[in-house]
């Protein structure tokens, strides 16, 4: 089909569908205003070229979608109406009614196994929760229609996911070889990142934070500094419990509940309580390895695995 571009046009459909998806009751998701106007504007030319859906292809009511026409000079047969806003629903752009959507028999496998996964290898139950279990089943088949068609959906957190949320993010994995067993599909970084936020919520709603003591020779205005640096850039993963000397780390640690030690300096210390060194005024890489030591304290503590 041989036709030039109509900027015109383009516009004019650009136009009508930020006006569309104004009112309240309509919700794009993702700011997919681009993927939209390109699916409407060829779904126009298509027509101008007499290349125009069957009545009997697509026979079936328009609800929703019937109020775009209304914006547009260019009007959709229902049947545009209806091509459109099935391959929306399927690729999660639009969610038109808000309700909860029900699982098919694959989807509740595919969920089942990612939660044994998880209860084996980490030992967190995310059957606890309905809510998240069933949000994220949601999701998952969302996802699952996007994966069917190709669809690759940009995760605009991805890097800050990983960074942040890294034991989410690795925990999130599991669901990789599970999609690749059921639907022969590999899955995608942005796809891992979106699944990593609903156990990251199921994280800070169910685990205690990692509780620990920072030891530090500094004078007290340092010593704070560097503790609102700690819980800023840690705040749902870490609680700094006191501040103490250098000196009385082993008498503290014997008589306190800590999982860590953050220390400016060497300590002399008793037990197995971990201890991660970092510069007063912290740079990237104490900061890392301070997240690596809090991830594994996580990863082996069954107690925040409820």
């Amino acid at each position: 089909m041989n036709y030039k571009f109509n900027e015109q046009i383009f516009e004019h459909i650009k136009y009508s569908i930020r006006k569309f998806y104004s009112e309240k009751d309509n919700q794009l998701i993702h700011y997919s205003y681009s993927v939209m106007t390109w699916l409407v504007y060829f779904t126009i030319i298509r027509n101008i070229k007499g290349y125009t859906l069957h009545e009997n292809d697509y026979n079936r009511e328009v609800i929703k979608f019937q109020k775009l026409n209304s914006n547009m000079r260019f009007k959709l047969s229902n049947e545009d109406l209806l091509l459109l806003q099935e391959y929306l629903n399927s690729i999660e752009i639009v969610n038109w009614s808000g309700k909860k959507v029900s699982c098919n028999n694959s989807c509740k496998r595919i969920c089942e196994e990612f939660c044994d996964s998880l209860q084996s290898r980490f030992d967190i139950d995310l059957r606890v929760d309905e809510e998240i279990l069933e949000s994220l089943c949601n999701h998952i088949k969302y996802m699952i229609k996007r994966l069917e068609v190709d669809y690759q959906k940009v995760n605009p957190a991805l890097y800050e996911i990983k960074k942040n949320y890294s034991f989410a993010y690795e925990v999130a994995l599991s669901m990789g070889p599970i999609i690749k067993k059921y639907k022969n599909k590999y899955l995608m970084e942005d796809e891992v990142g979106f699944i990593a936020m609903y156990i990251e919520y199921f994280f800070q709603k169910y685990e205690y934070k990692v509780r620990a003591v920072l030891a530090s020779n500094n004078d007290f205005a340092i010593t704070n500094i560097l503790k609102k640096c700690i819980e800023d850039r840690f705040k749902d993963s870490i609680t700094v419990v006191d501040n103490i000397p250098i000196y009385y780390v082993s008498e503290y640690i014997e008589s306190n509940d800590v999982d860590l030690i953050i220390s400016t300096q060497f300590c002399e210390k008793t037990g197995n309580v971990p201890v991660c060194y970092i510069n007063y005024l912290p740079f990237n890489n104490d900061l890392a390895e301070l997240g690596r030591i809090i991830d594994v304290i996580k990863s082996r503590d069954k107690k925040t695995r409820r």
